[in-house]
């Protein structure tokens, strides 16, 4: 299993956030620095994948990340790629994210 590790203490821009999928992915290859197109990427991949997102609150406030665009793109990429499991602030810690995937 890959793990795609987001870190909102190391996270400044838009170009971290896709910089970390990258390299946990293992590529230097284009992966469109947008959500649509990281969807792309990652709704097709065959291997197990991890994303687990931590300090959200200081992600939530970086210029450029769409927090609630992301939240969304990552419901609709558990719902299509059985093999993506996203942990969205396990530890608790940020009273202001709802609980990822609930209804």
């Amino acid at each position: 299993m890959k793990i795609i590790f987001l870190d909102g203490e190391k996270i400044v821009s838009p170009r971290d956030m896709y910089g970390s999928v990258r390299e946990a992915l293992g590529t230097n290859g284009l992966i469109g620095e947008n959500l649509d197109a990281l969807y792309d990427v990652l709704s097709t991949v065959g291997e197990e994948i991890g994303i687990i997102i931590v300090n959200t609150e200081r992600l939530r406030g970086v210029p450029g990340i769409k927090w609630r665009g992301l939240l969304r793109m990552l419901e609709d990429l558990t719902a299509e790629n059985e093999k993506i499991t996203v942990l969205v602030d396990p530890f608790g810690t940020d009273p202001f994210v709802e609980g990822f995937g609930d209804e």
